[in-house]
């Protein structure tokens, strides 16, 4: 009966935070604590119940705490493997360095685009810094925002930070930095 009640607590738990585990690292982690703990719940009643039909199956109780031990820690990797990207690599999942720079130089004034440094802000916020240099200085400002616009809405990246450079410039600060 204990078993039951943790079933429909940590069940009820998991179904209200579900639409939300893909927002936020946290609540990720915590919906699948309590998937967990609703299938840990569902097996101790479930052990308990053939225990009492037919008690010669004591094998049943070490064989779906197994199964239940490999589930819970292909979820635990699953969830590390996203956290420390996010800590060491920065980008959005699913997203590269070369993503960033081709939504970045797909911009009518926009000659090009190299420096460009992605991080994580939090689990859902990424920031992001770039060099560029455009066409004409004088759609300065417009190209700008439609740059921000397109970063934040085709790749999630809603902090951006771009620095204009003179269009010889960067070339010669990349090979002074290669000697």
């Amino acid at each position: 009966i204990t078993a039951l009640i943790g079933v429909l607590v940590n069940g009820l738990t998991a179904f209200l935070l579900v639409r939300y585990k893909k927002k936020d690292q946290h609540v990720k982690g915590a919906y699948w604590y309590m998937v967990a703990d609703t299938l840990i719940s569902a097996l101790v009643a479930v052990i308990g119940l053939v225990i009492i039909i037919k008690p010669t199956l004591t094998f049943i109780d070490p064989v779906l705490g197994i199964i239940l031990a490999i589930f819970i820690l292909v979820a635990t990797i699953r969830l590390l493997h996203n956290n420390l990207k996010l800590v060491h690599d920065g980008y959005p999942s699913g997203v590269t360095k070369d993503d960033v720079e081709l939504v970045i130089g797909n911009h009518k004034n926009v000659a090009s685009v190299h420096r460009v440094h992605v991080w994580a802000l939090n689990a859902h916020e990424y920031s992001m810094t770039a060099h560029f240099c455009v066409h004409d200085i004088a759609k300065l400002e417009e190209t700008k925002k439609e740059v921000k616009d397109s970063l934040k809405n085709r790749l999630a990246i809603d902090h951006v930070t771009l620095e204009l450079d003179a269009s010889e410039d960067w070339k010669k600060e990349d090979s002074n930095d290669k000697q």
